[in-house]
Parts: C-alpha cells; structure tokens; sequence
C-alpha cells in the first residue's frame, strides 16, 4: 500500500485517509464534499495528510469452512491408536477419564481427518 499526498488524491470516490495527529484511529474512509469527510461519521477530516486506494479483495478466492486445517492433538492421536489396535472404547474412556462415547467421537474425528489429508 502506498501512500500518496493529498493534493493528489481523486475526489468521484471513496479513498482511505491518513489523518496526522488523530488521537483514535489514524486511518479512515472519505470522500470529497467541499471537502475531506469522514464517510463513517459525517465530520471533516481537517488533518489529512496521505492517501490511498481501498483494496479490492473481491478477486480472491473465496475460502470455503471445510478448507480450514486443523492439527490432532496427542492426545486424540493416542485414543485413535489405542482404539485401532482394538482396545474398548470402555477402557480407553477410564484411562483418560471421558466416556466411552466420546472416545467413539474422537476416534471418528481423527479418521476423518487423517484419510482426508490424503485426497
């Protein structure tokens, strides 16, 4: 992103705005109307000092909830290969102090994942 000075900048859109000596918030959207103004709250932008284009991030792929990666812990690394070498979920569940049907959750997450990974 960089930043141009403000005699520079186009006055038919929106444009972010360096405000020097704002105390809050340095950077803000505005628009020309006799004028800086602040777009969120209506006010003149009197110390305007930089400016810049809005980014376009509409061109980026949109990232679907099923893409996000997430790690197995060790613990459910260690429930699904106690339970793959054919232990209970009953005893698994005693020794990690959880029931047996969320040892049967966790065993079903975790294979989930790990035969996912490989597609």
């Amino acid at each position: 992103m960089t930043w141009q000075p403000m005699d520079t900048a186009p006055r038919d859109r929106m444009i972010l705005i360096h405000s020097v000596n704002s105390n809050t918030v340095p950077v803000k959207i505005g628009k020309w109307s006799g004028g800086w103004v602040n777009v969120a709250n209506g006010y003149p932008l009197v110390n305007a000092s930089r400016w810049t284009e809005i980014p376009d991030w509409s061109n980026l792929p949109k990232r679907k909830i099923m893409d996000k990666k997430t790690s197995i812990s060790d613990r459910d690394l260690s429930i699904y290969n106690r339970r793959k070498t054919g232990e209970t979920n009953e005893a698994i569940g005693k020794s990690y102090k959880i029931s047996k049907g969320r040892v049967s959750q966790i065993f079903m997450k975790v294979n989930k994942k790990l035969f996912a990974s490989t597609e």
